[in-house]
């Protein structure tokens, strides 16, 4: 009988203690998840100008357009891929060559002065100017494209310095690139300048 009453009074016992840990596991959790969100906001806050263009570039260099765009002012995100073809994107992304000069600060805006070596598209269409024939005028742009990638494969091809001024804005709390016209014929080394040679 003594058994049977300390088993009817420990069960209760046991599931407030199973409770009251369930709740303490609970809310660590909660407090790790807002933590982490705390010091991820920090560190996006921190961040300086010059890792924002580096982590910019090196995901163009590695192929990894999506994530770029992450580092940009919301409205420019769709105007960075200029070209249809995968593969001539991420060719001329991964031949891109750069050194940052210059940081100059004001109030909520920065820019920076950046040096970009790419390949000279316009000069590579220059070169087979008056070569290239399409049985039918709207095959000219894939017989095009496919030309700038044998080009551009064939890794001898004629390089451009491009000397640009990227402006830094602060969006939401957080820096972002916005991207000009100028950056983005140096990053794209003229592309689309090299396509109305050939037309």
């Amino acid at each position: 009988m003594v058994l049977g009453n300390f088993r009817t009074t420990v069960k209760p016992v046991v599931v407030i203690v199973l409770l009251f840990l369930l709740v303490l596991f609970l809310a660590g959790c909660g407090t790790k998840d807002s933590n982490t969100a705390n010091q991820e906001e920090k560190h996006s806050e921190q961040v300086s100008s010059e890792e924002i263009i580096v982590n910019f570039i090196e995901h163009l260099k590695n192929g990894q357009c999506e994530d770029a765009k992450k580092y940009i002012v919301e409205e420019y995100k769709k105007g960075l891929i200029k070209t249809d073809n995968e593969k001539l994107t991420s060719l001329l992304f991964s031949q891109l060559h750069y050194t940052i000069n210059m940081l100059n600060e004001q109030e909520n805006n920065e820019s920076i002065n950046i040096k970009i070596i790419a390949p000279d598209m316009l000069e590579i269409a220059r070169q087979a100017e008056g070569k290239m024939y399409a049985a039918k005028p709207e095959d000219a742009g894939d017989i095009q494209t496919q030309y700038f990638i044998n080009r551009l494969e064939q890794k001898e091809f004629p390089k451009k310095e491009f000397n640009v001024e990227i402006k830094i804005n602060k969006q939401n709390g957080k820096k972002k690139i916005k991207p000009t016209g100028e950056f983005l014929k140096a990053l794209y080394g003229g592309l689309e300048e090299a396509y109305s040679v050939l037309r």
